[in-house]
């Protein structure tokens, strides 16, 4: 009888709604409808009027209950319900900011270093960012260092051919090529830096010190004259002495003079080039030779570079080494019976006859004379000649 009320009733409804409302509950509750206005204010779910209110209500009491759950608490923790809304809100905040936390710890750990950003990251030497790779940076374009050899010119450097650095243009320090350096470049001899020095191995242009050019190498050498000639005072290989030689000149006795003497000596020196002073070998009054020539210490030599005496005191000994046969020109005198005015002694103290101190030149003074081809005391002490009897001089250099 239910079922075939229900669409009377349903008719019902539609003419007024409120005549309906005794049977809400009752007796439309699970009756057969095709549409809600079938069941007066029931639902019609499934075919069956009130069939979906019970689901309904389920469905309300779990969304409350969820908006319950996601409630904030107060700090006296009484729970306050929050709205769809804000429970939404509110757990989306933490999730979107943990996402945003792990995105950033991403890229800082795990992105690949960017080479010339100017940051030195994972495997980089250096990062001068823009500048990598030019002559103000000490960085490569790759973010490894610049090192001189490696062929680009960085900073410091005056210059980098890689390989070719010391063969031309550039030095093995990447220094431009110069005389001081310290790197023997090519056209170089040497270099020593700052010890390059005129009387050093190495002199101030970079090149050798030999003997002969004329710079004396210190502790090596014990002269250079520029040349390395025998018989100029300076050895061919660059050992010191005290050229001497046999004047090419004869004179009387009356030269006025030692010191006129000493004049005869210096200027047929310097006619042959030779270094001087010169001073004759030859005593006066208070004046011996041993007082007039300045003593040496290193060896006489004639001009041919021959070995005479090895210093004063071997000069002085009574012994010659050779005899003073060779004039400045280098020639050897043959005259056995040639002399040299000395009026000395083979110590160098002064003999009794000097021409009255060189003053007389006449045969009726007489003066000490040397023979020139003896190496005993008779080179300088031989005999007496008339002072009108022309001889020669020992010239010595001082």
């Amino acid at each position: 009888m239910r079922r075939a009320l229900a669409p009377a009733l349903a008719l019902l409804a539609l003419t007024s709604g409120a005549a309906l409302s005794c049977f809400n509950s009752g007796f439309l509750e699970g009756l057969p409808c095709m549409e809600d206005s079938e069941c007066g204010d029931l639902h019609c779910v499934d075919g069956v009027c009130g069939g979906a209110a019970t689901a309904s209500t389920s469905t309300s009491e779990t969304t409350e209950a969820t908006t319950s759950d996601t409630a904030g608490t107060t700090s006296a923790g009484t729970t306050t319900p929050m709205t769809s809304t804000e429970a939404t809100t509110s757990t989306t905040e933490p999730t979107t900011m943990a996402t945003t936390d792990d995105s950033s710890t991403t890229d800082t750990t795990t992105g690949e270093p960017t080479c010339g950003d100017g940051e030195i990251e994972g495997d980089e030497a250096c990062d001068d960012g823009g500048k990598n790779g030019s002559p103000s940076s000490a960085c490569l374009v790759d973010c490894t260092a610049n090192t001189c050899g490696d062929g680009v010119k960085g900073l410091g450097e005056q210059c980098d051919e890689g390989d070719n650095n010391g063969k031309g243009n550039c030095s093995g320090d990447c220094t431009l090529p110069q005389c001081g350096n310290g790197i023997s470049d090519p056209g170089e001899a040497c270099d020593d830096g700052d010890q390059n020095d005129n009387a050093a191995s190495c002199k101030d242009d970079c090149t050798i010190n030999v003997c002969g050019d004329g710079f004396v190498r210190k502790g090596v050498e014990e002269c250079d004259d520029g040349n390395t000639n025998d018989g100029d005072g300076c050895h061919g290989d660059c050992t010191a002495y005290k050229v001497v030689f046999l004047s090419s000149m004869a004179y009387f006795g009356g030269i006025e003079g030692a010191n006129n003497a000493d004049s005869r000596c210096e200027t047929l020196g310097g006619k042959a080039l030779l270094e001087g002073p010169f001073k004759a070998w030859i005593s006066e009054g208070g004046s011996p030779a041993s007082l007039r020539l300045d003593p040496s210490t290193i060896p006489y030599r004639l001009r041919d570079g021959t070995l005479v005496a090895l210093n004063w005191a071997d000069l002085t000994d009574g012994d010659l080494a050779a005899p003073i046969n060779l004039t400045e020109k280098g020639i050897h005198v043959e005259d056995a019976n040639a002399g040299a005015w000395t009026g000395t002694l083979a110590n160098g103290s002064a003999a009794a006859t000097n021409c009255v101190d060189w003053t007389d030149g006449m045969n009726t003074s007489e003066g000490f004379v040397g023979d020139v081809n003896k190496i005993d005391a008779n080179w300088t002490q031989a005999r007496n000649d008339p002072c009108d009897m022309p001889n020669r001089f020992y010239c010595i250099q001082q």
